[in-house]
């Protein structure tokens, strides 16, 4: 017997496929880092593979960052924000399987709604090097300062960025990559995988942020595949069925105080919807956190499925005194946070810790943020088909971040989680 066809888990290291002898970097440099994975007799366990890099930051004119400078990553995403969009397509039959644009604002929503401080600090932390928000201890010490420059959670992610050539690790948290099952290489014909590097003045923030660059050397994709053996190699069939997660990633402004979202799509088995949002003066900006999860100041909610309340019957009203200011209103937005929290079931089953807390949400200035709204469509995961029109009525203050006597329009950035399935044969894959 073939000693490599036994069904064991080996760990595949690849370069990318377009190496590049100066280092990737979305400035100056290559900008997309592509992997492609072979089409083989094997098993691949998408969601441990990880993103190997080592990382150097300088200082416009190329000098190093100091722990003086105001320059500072998201402390909850660190370097995951390095992805700004990933497409997988099949490598044999050229399919496109998924494409996730802004990625890591769907990334600081998934981080900051799974995983405690504690957790990101003491796991996360040998990954990315994110620490995450809030404090270990909830009797001592303050967890945000008023100021980037002096905040402990920006200076831990800041010191990471003085250490030149720090090495880093990074799961995918594209759909494709989310579930338990493994996915066939052979029979959905090998993985070609693209990542679009973030633009520096996304990633970096801060006073003394504006022309600060990055690049990335020492680049590899591990990957776990198990071996078929030769009795699963000889007993495959002509045929078959390839289900899997899949995001779809739309974007749209709150530009009134009283605002109609609609998205017409055609999803075969959508599960959840995830929103988040941005003052639309701080993309690209570098004073200003890109995974920021801002609060526009919501004061009502409805969720709609061609015209119709759904998944959720209601209008969810914020009960709180509209004139006060975000900062002041004493609300947590109980129902809100819990609808959103449940939007994450397929992913976190038993879904125990948060970012995403009273602490938080409350009596901090609205810098880094911990808000979204969403739902869950289908509490069995098994998706509902949608060939309609999912639109959604918000009222909200759309309080300017940094003056609460004025308005501005904020950003929504929208992520919908469906199943995708395709027939797999020798003559291609079909979408059923």
């Amino acid at each position: 017997m073939n000693s490599v066809a036994v069904q064991q888990k080996r760990f595949l290291q690849l370069v990318p496929s377009n190496n590049s002898t100066t280092g990737f970097s979305p400035s100056g440099a290559q900008p997309i880092i592509r992997f492609t994975v072979a089409d083989m007799q094997a098993l691949a366990l998408l969601k441990d593979a990880r993103l190997n890099f080592k990382m150097t930051a300088t200082k416009a004119g190329g000098g190093a960052i100091a722990l003086t400078d105001d320059i500072n990553v998201d402390s909850v995403l660190s370097q995951c924000g390095v992805m700004d969009q990933v497409i997988v397509t099949s490598a044999r039959f050229g399919n496109t399987l998924e494409q996730v644009l802004n990625l890591g604002r769907l990334e600081s929503s998934y981080y900051r709604s799974k995983y405690s401080p504690k957790m990101m600090a003491s796991n996360t932390f040998h990954q990315s090097r994110g620490i995450g928000l809030g404090r270990f201890n909830r009797f001592e010490g303050q967890f945000q300062s008023a100021s980037d420059l002096n905040d402990r959670a920006a200076q831990a992610t800041r010191k990471q960025l003085i250490d030149q050539g720090k090495a880093y690790s990074l799961p995918f948290h594209v759909g494709l990559f989310l579930s338990d099952d493994t996915m066939d290489l052979s029979a959905i014909g090998g993985l070609q995988i693209s990542v679009y590097l973030q633009k520096s003045e996304a990633l970096f923030f801060g006073a003394n942020a504006a022309g600060v660059t990055y690049s990335l050397s020492d680049v590899s994709l591990t990957l776990p595949v198990i071996y078929k053996t030769a009795e699963q190699i000889a007993s495959q069939p002509a045929e078959s069925v390839i289900s899997f997660l899949n995001w779809t990633s739309l974007y749209s402004v709150l530009d009134s105080t009283s605002s109609a979202i609609a998205y017409r799509l055609m999803l075969k088995g959508l599960i959840s919807g995830i929103h988040n949002m941005l003052p639309t003066s701080q993309i690209n900006n570098s004073t200003s956190n890109q995974f920021a999860l801002k609060q526009p100041g919501l004061e009502s909610l409805t969720q709609l499925r061609d015209g119709v309340r759904a998944p959720y019957e209601k209008q969810v009203i914020v009960a709180e005194t509209p004139s006060l200011s975000i900062e002041n209103k004493s609300t947590t937005y109980p129902e809100i946070i819990t609808d959103y929290l449940s939007a994450w079931g397929i992913v976190a089953k038993d879904h125990l810790y948060s970012q995403t807390i009273p602490e938080n949400l409350k009596g901090v200035a609205n810098r880094s943020g911990v808000f979204s709204f969403g739902a869950n469509y289908d509490p069995e995961s098994s998706g509902i088909n949608v060939n309609g029109v999912l639109s959604f009525d918000i009222q909200s203050k759309l309080q300017k971040d940094d003056d609460a006597a004025l308005t501005e329009p904020y950003a929504m950035f929208s992520y919908f989680l469906s199943r995708q399935s395709f027939v797999a044969s020798s003559q291609g894959l079909v979408a059923m």
